[in-house]
């Protein structure tokens, strides 16, 4: 059980949350937390600045590291048709994240010059045997 975040912040009214939505939200920190960021630990997080210093970025490379930064969150079982897509500044990845009791379809937006990154999911009401 965890506080439900509102655009990264906690709301005015704090509710808790569990199941799908608490995956989603563990998912959604842990793609938007840049190397370095939290305070307490430079090491956690994922290092997007050497990601977006190679020219072209390895898209492969990036996925398998999201992928992996994706199973690692309590709760996920598996991922299938993931996929990784460059364009500008942007780093754009979509796939289905398999949970014990639901499956969630990811959508992610990580920009890699200025702006702000989005993790939105959709619940598919199926769930996985």
């Amino acid at each position: 059980m965890d506080v439900a975040l509102e655009n990264g912040d906690l709301p005015h009214v704090s509710r808790y949350i569990t199941g799908p939505e608490l995956i989603a939200q563990k998912i959604r920190i842990r793609l938007l937390t840049w190397r370095g960021e939290w305070l307490l630990n430079q090491e956690d997080g994922i290092d997007y600045l050497s990601l977006s210093e190679q020219k072209p970025p390895d898209t492969e490379a990036i996925a398998d590291l999201l992928r992996a930064e994706i199973l690692g969150v309590d709760g996920v079982v598996d991922i299938d048709g993931f996929t990784v897509t460059f364009t500008g500044e942007r780093l754009s990845a979509s796939g289905t994240v398999r949970i014990a009791e639901d499956v969630l379809s990811l959508s992610a937006v990580i920009p890699f010059g200025s702006g702000e990154g989005n993790v939105l999911f959709n619940t598919v009401s199926m769930p996985f045997l």
